[in-house]
């Protein structure tokens, strides 16, 4: 970042983006104090005092926390500069990202992330930028966990007409009506979840990064009866072999979707 933040206040001005800079720092007290502790048991384990294979596990989940703080901070300040975000995209099997990307969480957090259960088409690809996709896809997906009351959470991908669908389910304590559209705002958060902690900052850069694709966002809930959101995505048309060389490690809970006509 060439910028400091003073340099980029002076610019944004206003009460805004003190606004933004207090909810960041609240945002990352929590993750950091939390890599902090996973980086002491890794020290612990080094010196003789615990498993090299648990080190590494937890070494992931450290890496994996600062990785996301730092996405979130760029993300925040691209928005509040520039008033979107820049993507590059490039040819993305979707199902077999969103797949990989749960594996690699999995090794993070296997208690929390073997809770989700991926649905994927075969073949889904398009021209997209995969590091906003996993942006995207995470958010939403950390979101059902910390709300789904400990139940299983769905992501499944599927072709739609000239696009693609993903949706992210729980089955949790659900969103009332007034505040599906609340809820995509900056610091925007549901009257159900006011318990629980968060500052309203994933879900609206998750639909800044999905305007950026050109695609769209929906939550569809009712308190009570969990939360179900859609990502449509557009298409571009692919030729056959072109597609980027993907890992073909498969998760326990990494299934195709059922076949099923798209509309």
């Amino acid at each position: 970042m060439t910028e400091t933040l003073t340099q980029i206040r002076a610019k944004s001005g206003g009460a805004g983006w003190d606004l933004t800079l207090t909810v960041l720092e609240h945002e990352m007290r929590t993750p950091l104090a939390a890599a902090l502790m996973q980086l002491n048991v890794v020290e612990r384990s080094i010196q003789g005092a615990g498993s090299l294979e648990r080190a590494q596990t937890v070494l992931a989940g450290a890496k994996r926390q600062i990785m996301t703080l730092s996405q979130v901070l760029r993300r925040v300040v691209e928005l509040q500069t520039r008033g979107t975000v820049q993507i590059s995209p490039h040819v993305v099997d979707l199902g077999q990202l969103a797949g990989d990307l749960v594996c690699r969480l999995r090794l993070t957090n296997p208690g929390l992330w073997s809770r989700v259960e991926v649905e994927a088409a075969a073949g889904v690809s398009g021209s997209w930028d995969g590091s906003a996709i996993e942006e995207i896809l995470e958010n939403l997906l950390s979101n059902a966990l910390k709300f789904g009351k400990e139940g299983p959470v769905r992501l499944v991908v599927v072709p739609a007409r000239t696009g693609v669908r993903v949706t992210v389910q729980d089955s949790g304590m659900g969103i009332s009506r007034a505040d599906h559209g609340r809820i995509f705002g900056l610091l925007g958060r549901g009257a159900s979840a006011s318990h629980i902690q968060g500052h309203g900052i994933g879900l609206w850069m998750v639909r800044h990064l999905v305007r950026a694709h050109g695609g769209r966002i929906r939550v569809k809930s009712r308190v009570g009866a969990g939360a179900a959101f859609e990502v449509w995505l557009p298409r571009f048309s692919v030729a056959a072999g072109s597609v980027r060389a993907a890992s073909r490690r498969r998760c326990r809970n990494v299934s195709p979707a059922p076949r099923r006509r798209a509309h």
